[in-house]
């Protein structure tokens, strides 16, 4: 009995000196701290005082690796300014739209002062987005290739003559918009008069096609619609299974498809769907599908 009593007190003794140990190695001066973990914020609905800064909140959040364009920048000649700064911003707002930001804060952070972060949306560095679409200008190496690429197609800030944005393209004519297609990621805008459709992705045109729309006695509608649904396969059940591959319907059975008739493309021929390429078809469907229907819009002018 008196045996197991000591070896207790033993132990005992034991791990309360391996305690204060413990407790004086951490109590050393001059051990270095552990650095901090960065910040991940998730932000919803995110705003941007300048293309390149994020408003995070309790503090602005500058994009690393890139100098932000601030608002009141001009851009141009003396004789043709164009606010290079308030389009730059507008068209990161358009990027972005209502999805979430996920942003790895790296520097800074105390409450009101700047912090420098990493942003994506939906996987997609929107620091890189803004060189590579010519709205911002690289700060260091890891974007420098993208500014020279910009440079190189003279596009957003490194435009000669003001760039015409996506809704500048679409406002000739009066329109019953059903939609507002500065939210839409992709955007397909027909022009009756000129039988073209021009594909917008996120605010920058990536296609210009001739179509073919409604002949004599048929009609295409004008407006805009939001995508209704998706047939990689169709085929018609109005017109003896006419094959309307890539169809990408907007308003009942009226669809954007394509077509085998690709030598009457650039006149009226359709019985109100509109036709093109059928390779173009698909570039539109497949950005519909990978975008989402209520992100694709089809706009049809006169």
């Amino acid at each position: 009995m008196f045996r197991r009593l000591v070896a207790r007190r033993m132990r005992g003794r034991f791990l309360a000196t391996l305690v204060c140990l413990l407790l004086a190695a951490c109590l050393v001066p001059g051990a270095a701290p552990a650095e901090p973990a960065a910040d991940t914020l998730t932000l919803h609905l995110a705003s941007f005082p300048a293309a390149g800064v994020v408003d995070g909140g309790d503090r602005p959040l500058r994009l690393q690796g890139i100098a932000p364009t601030t608002g009141d920048l001009e851009c141009g000649s003396d004789g043709d300014l164009w606010p290079c700064g308030a389009m730059a911003r507008t068209a990161l707002q358009r990027f972005v739209r209502r999805r979430a930001l996920q942003c790895d804060v790296s520097a800074g952070g105390e409450e009101g002062e700047e912090a420098v972060a990493t942003c994506t949306v939906a996987g997609a560095d929107i620091a890189e987005w803004l060189v590579a679409q010519g709205w911002a200008r690289a700060d260091g190496e890891r974007y420098a290739e993208k500014e020279a690429e910009a440079r190189e197609a003279e596009i957003g800030l490194w435009s000669p003559k003001r760039p015409r944005p996506m809704l500048a393209a679409l406002s000739t004519g009066v329109l019953p918009m059903a939609v507002a297609p500065e939210d839409a990621a992709v955007v397909a805008a027909v022009t009756l008069a000129t039988q073209t459709m021009t594909l917008f992705h996120n605010g920058e045109a990536i296609g210009h096609w001739p179509v073919s729309t409604a002949r004599t006695g048929k009609i295409t509608p004008t407006g805009a619609w939001r995508a209704q649904w998706l047939s990689r396969h169709h085929r018609s059940s109005l017109y003896d299974n006419a094959p309307m591959p890539y169809a990408v319907f907007f308003n009942g059975d009226y669809a954007v498809h394509g077509t085998d008739a690709v030598y009457r493309l650039g006149q009226p021929a359709s019985a109100g769907c509109v036709r093109l390429d059928t390779q173009h078809a698909r570039v539109f469907f497949e950005l519909a599908l990978r975008e989402g229907l209520q992100n694709t819009v089809v706009v049809i002018r006169p």
